[in-house]
């Protein structure tokens, strides 16, 4: 068959092969297998056993439809694969505004770990004072401690003597410290007490304002981070729908094309049918 179009019918054995080419060895595309052996059918049919013009007009209808139906089933299998990426970059986007979430809370839980510890070494700087303030009151006290010493008899082993000391007396009261003669006024307590606030709320104010600085980074880190994401995702759309644009524009210029095909050889196969008929009659 194939010789006998290549000889006859050149242009049409160059469209088979074309179609055999692009679309034979895609497995999305199967339905144009088909097509192909209609096509050799309809040829063969012809071109050697002189097909009847009913004949040759159902072969083509069926390879219109069949055009058609694979033009409906491109398009459904197009907009199958938009809701995919569509639900994908949905699923992108919601899994980063978690993973932002997370981020923030545990940044939460970092501060508040911060402002607890400073409470702590406040709290133990108090009390070393007062510890400090208690030792110094009671005073000095004698105290005797005992003696260890260590020889070594043999190699490899040690002696050790532990030396007791002598009971210790009853330690001497603590001297109390006299308090100073002068008096202490109503305004020096109260400048001391206005001072020891002041420091207070300062230390309060540089603290909040470096916890403030921390959160502001935080929120810019986010902030950019919103803003990142959110230009990928529209830079993503939009370059899907250009590739969509371009896909339907190829496929409607190519199926034009193949109409356009089928309609030229459908005005070849009437003009050989009108010449073999007068030939035949003339022979006759």
């Amino acid at each position: 068959t194939s010789s006998v179009l290549d000889k006859s019918y050149p242009f049409m054995y160059s469209l088979v092969t074309e179609l055999h080419n692009q679309f034979y060895v895609c497995e999305a595309c199967q339905t144009f297998c088909w097509f192909r052996e209609v096509l050799f059918s309809v040829c063969v049919k012809a071109v050697v056993f002189k097909m009847s013009t009913s004949e040759t007009d159902e072969s083509i209808k069926q390879l219109l439809v069949t055009v058609e139906n694979f033009n409906q089933e491109l398009g459904e299998e197009l907009l199958e694969f938009q809701e995919k990426i569509l639900g994908r970059l949905d699923d992108f986007r919601t899994r980063l505004e978690l993973e932002l979430r997370s981020r923030l809370s545990l940044l939460d839980r970092e501060s508040a770990k911060i402002r607890e510890s400073a409470k702590i070494q406040d709290i133990g700087k108090k009390e070393l004072i007062v510890k400090e303030e208690r030792v110094n009151g009671f005073g000095d006290v004698g105290i005797t401690a005992t003696e260890i010493r260590c020889q070594e008899q043999s190699k490899g082993g040690l002696k050790f003597d532990v030396i007791l000391a002598d009971p210790a007396a009853t330690p001497p009261a603590p001297k109390r410290t006299q308090s100073p003669t002068r008096t202490k006024s109503v305004e020096n307590i109260e400048e001391k007490l206005k001072a020891a606030e002041e420091r207070r709320l300062s230390l309060e104010a540089s603290k909040i304002a470096s916890i403030a600085a921390k959160l502001s980074k935080i929120e810019e880190a986010s902030k950019k981070k919103d803003e990142q994401t959110s230009v990928f995702i529209t830079q993503t759309k939009e370059a899907l729908d250009q590739k969509m644009e371009t896909h339907v524009e190829k496929r409607d210029a190519y199926l034009s094309i193949i109409k356009t095909k089928l309609k030229d050889h459908w005005d070849s196969i009437e003009k050989t049918r009108q010449t073999l008929e007068k030939q035949t009659l003339e022979l006759r």
